[in-house]
Parts: structure tokens; sequence; C-alpha cells
């Protein structure tokens, strides 16, 4: 038969109308190769959440405080991590991120602090729109002696070096305690 079509043979005798094998195949890989690049389409503004406009907004502030603080954090979507150092300061470093620059605005970090008490807040209106998604993570450094009260969601938490009591939550995350 020609390429293409199953009907006639050279000789221009009828043949059977059913495809064969490797026209089917073909068929199956071309099917294929259009879903992937239909899947590459409506991956596109999952990708987009790299590019410079919306780049992550990175808040630091360090605070002096007394040798054993109490540390209190809350966050509804991203990660906390805090790190003991020999400082009576606590340093904190928030990155914001979201996939559109004017979501991630909404997005408030709070600090609040004195020298026996540092509280860090994320705020935001919940959104149920795709997309309107806002992670904050945080990575923070307080004096070994600092009593932590963490509570995160949708992310894990680590502690590294922390000697003072903690009381640590982690909602569809980690726990590490070094």
């Amino acid at each position: 038969t020609f390429p293409g079509d199953p009907g006639l043979a050279r000789n221009g005798s009828a043949t059977s109308a059913v495809p064969s094998l490797s026209h089917l195949a073909m068929n199956v890989s071309s099917l294929r190769l259009r879903a992937f690049a239909l899947l590459g389409l409506l991956a596109a503004p999952l990708v987009a959440q790299d590019s410079p406009a919306n780049a992550p907004v990175v808040i630091e502030r360090t605070h002096p405080v007394s040798a054993n603080p109490r540390i209190s954090v809350r966050n509804v979507s991203g990660k906390g991590e805090i790190v003991a150092w020999d400082r009576n300061e606590v340093r904190g470093v928030a990155e914001k991120r979201a996939r559109k620059p004017e979501v991630a605005a909404r997005a408030e970090i709070v600090i609040e602090a004195s020298a026996d008490r540092v509280d860090i807040e994320t705020r935001f209106e919940k959104s149920w729109l795709w997309g309107d998604k806002v992670v904050v993570d945080y990575v923070i450094n307080a004096p070994a002696g600092a009593r932590l009260d963490v509570k995160v969601g949708n992310s894990g938490v680590r502690s590294q070096g922390i000697t003072g009591p903690a009381n640590i939550e982690a909602v569809n995350g980690n726990l590490d305690v070094e």
C-alpha cells in the first residue's frame, strides 16, 4: 500500500481497510507527542514562578535580646529554620514567594520584639483561588538558650543547637531537632 493509504495496493487491487500495526503505532506516538506538548503548555504558568518579575522578596531584621528569650513563630505556609549562634541577638530572614507579585505583597510579616521576647507572624488573607498561594520561609538565628514556640503549616521545621525548652509543631511537614 501507499504510505497513508491503506486501501489500494500498487497494482490497483483492493486491500484490507484495517490499518497495519505499524500505522497504528505511528498514530499512538503522534498522539503521545501532542499530549506532552499540551502538558508543557499547561505547566508553563508553574515554571513562571521563577521569573524575575516573581522573584522572592527577602526581609531581614536583627533585634538585641537576653541570653534566653522566648521566640514565637507562626507561619501558615512555609518552612522554619532556627539555628543557635553565640550572640545575644535574634536575626530573622524571611523569604516571601508567590506566583503573582500582588499576592506576595498581601502577605505581611509582623515582628514584635523586646529584650525577652521576639514574636514573628505571617499574616495574609486566605484566598481559595488557584495561584493565590503565598509561601514564606524563615531562617532565624537565636541564642542557644532561647525558648521556642513554633507553629508552621505546609512545611517542616529544623532546629539546630537550641538548648532551651521547645514547643514545635509542623502541619504537613517534618520536624528535625538537632
